[in-house]
């Protein structure tokens, strides 16, 4: 039996999604809270599986509980009632968000948000299903048609964001792919490029040389350092001091 925390300031919100997980077997909420400092409490002592936070709670960001908890060992799903700056997507990921949904929330969301939970073990396959899920409610089509202005030789390119696979480093240039085979070299470091994609929560630097859109990763293999191969079937290093970060980015543990 799987244990709910349902966190809302709108009892009736509250109301809503007790009558919804009346349906569902295998599911029990343990406890309700419309404060920060009645979640914080209700956390503490239940333990739950998976708890349902509203974004917003009394003027105050339900972010500030989540910084407020040492080790977060549940799933999380957020609510709101509107949508907000692409802010809270960065964070809801560095979080380990398995959804966000948008009220009212009807039976079929929670049904595809609970079915996410039951899948968390398939790390790789969940991370990267996870990953379009946010990019799909936080950005929507924004974020398709975003585009990164690239220094070259001769100007500058304007590159989507989303096709770009791995940036690699040579030297003062960088080497930037895309998912349609298209390659350019920019005359800025990778680390400038890497700065210019800081609010992008799709990019890692997996080493030195390397900084990887994850949305392309398809499998990572032990080693010292590892390395991960992308969808294009090509393969980049793992450093070792970045390994452990890496894992638990992909596993969500």
């Amino acid at each position: 039996m799987k244990k709910i925390i349902l966190i809302d300031d709108e009892m009736q919100s509250i109301g809503v999604l007790q009558n919804l997980l009346k349906e569902y077997k295998g599911f029990k909420v343990c406890a309700t809270a419309q404060t920060l400092d009645e979640a914080f409490i209700a956390i503490k002592e239940h333990q739950p599986d998976i708890v349902l936070l509203d974004v917003q709670l009394n003027e105050q960001s339900s972010f500030e509980l989540l910084d407020r908890i040492k080790e977060i060992n549940f799933d999380i799903i957020f609510t709101t009632g509107y949508h907000k700056h692409s802010e809270h997507a960065v964070k809801a990921f560095r979080y380990n968000a398995i959804d966000y949904l948008l009220k009212p929330i009807d039976r079929e969301q929670l049904s595809e948000s609970f079915s996410r939970t039951s899948r968390h073990q398939d790390s790789l396959k969940f991370f990267l299903q996870k990953l379009n899920t946010l990019k799909t409610n936080f950005f929507g089509e924004n974020l398709i048609r975003q585009k990164l202005a690239v220094p070259t030789t001769d100007g500058f390119l304007l590159a989507e964001i989303n096709e770009i696979t791995k940036c690699e480093s040579d030297s003062n240039y960088t080497h930037i792919y895309f998912s349609n085979g298209y390659k350019i070299i920019t005359t800025k470091t990778l680390k400038h490029i890497e700065k210019l994609l800081t609010d992008q929560p799709f990019f890692f630097r997996v080493h030195q040389s390397f900084l990887i859109n994850l949305q392309y990763a398809s499998r990572y293999y032990k080693g010292k350092g590892g390395y991960i191969e992308l969808k294009d079937g090509s393969t980049v290093p793992v450093a070792v001091r970045k390994k452990e970060r890496l894992i638990r980015t992909l596993t969500g543990n």
